[in-house]
């Protein structure tokens, strides 16, 4: 199923949208471009691959996304760009194994992130919560911190 460009230019006050399990494969450009007052958006449990730099145009309100359990492998350095409200992303269960630096550069906002490993995390610095949690001796700072392993 594809989620076509311009699919919900009529419903410009809509402020919640879940579109979870519906076996999108697809967003076109543009497609949420009209949903200036959308504050959550649920795409989770669908077959998306890849999200490119336009399609999340005019979501600047968004606060909330949801991207788990997708086939995402692709996401390009500008996607998160208009997110510049986003507080929650949860891309957790994709099949990404890494991302560009400045991907997440534009969500100045962003309280919460959730991936499947924790070395993600490193990409999203200004986030508060990012999960899932460390191993605790992994990164510098756990080095440096725990007396033994310095």
């Amino acid at each position: 199923m594809t989620i076509k460009h311009q699919f919900f230019a009529h419903l410009s006050s809509l402020r919640t949208l879940h579109l979870s399990k519906n076996v999108i494969t697809t967003v076109e450009s543009g497609s949420f471009a009209q949903l200036s007052n959308l504050s959550i958006l649920d795409l989770g449990f669908n077959n998306i691959k890849s999200l490119d730099k336009t399609m999340f145009r005019g979501l600047s309100n968004l606060t909330t996304l949801n991207l788990q359990t997708n086939k995402i492998d692709t996401i390009h350095r500008d996607t998160f760009k208009p997110l510049a409200n986003t507080r929650s992303l949860d891309l957790h269960n994709n099949v990404f194994k890494r991302v560009d630096n400045g991907t997440f550069h534009n969500l100045r906002h962003i309280n919460y992130v959730y991936f499947d490993k924790f070395y993600m995390c490193v990409y999203v610095p200004q986030a508060q919560v990012c999960e899932p949690q460390g191993d605790g001796i992994s990164s510098k700072y756990h080095l440096l911190e725990n007396i033994i392993l310095r």
